[in-house]
């Protein structure tokens, strides 16, 4: 039994499935759903790169968001000394631009991981 995938290629499928996957003389094929894909081939595709660099780039998202969250749980001993009166509005001005600041870019972030 052969099968035929739209970019061309011949597949044996005769008697050599095993655990999903198509051994064949020249690549290996996984079989997902019925459907079979060149497996080394794949790696190489423009739409293998493409999602690797969106799942890099979501990672480097992440990533920053953590560090964001971090800078504000850093900063949080300076907003109760500014709630309970320990410092002065003009002290805390500067580091309360900064958390807003970092909310908003963590707000931006994550608006794009959607």
């Amino acid at each position: 039994m052969w099968y035929k995938e739209e970019n061309g290629y011949i597949i044996d499928i005769s008697d050599t499935e095993k655990d999903g996957y198509v051994f064949t003389d020249e690549e290996l094929y996984l079989r997902y759903d019925g459907a079979y894909f060149v497996l080394e081939s794949e790696y190489n595709s423009k739409a293998y790169k493409e999602l690797e660099e969106a799942y890099n780039e979501r990672n480097v998202a992440l990533s920053r968001i953590v560090d964001l969250k971090q800078m504000l749980n850093d900063t949080d001993y300076q907003a109760i000394k500014y709630a309970e009166g320990m410092i002065s509005e003009e002290e805390y001005a500067p580091i309360k631009a900064q958390r807003q600041s970092w909310r908003d870019e963590i707000n931006q972030l994550e608006e794009e991981l959607k």
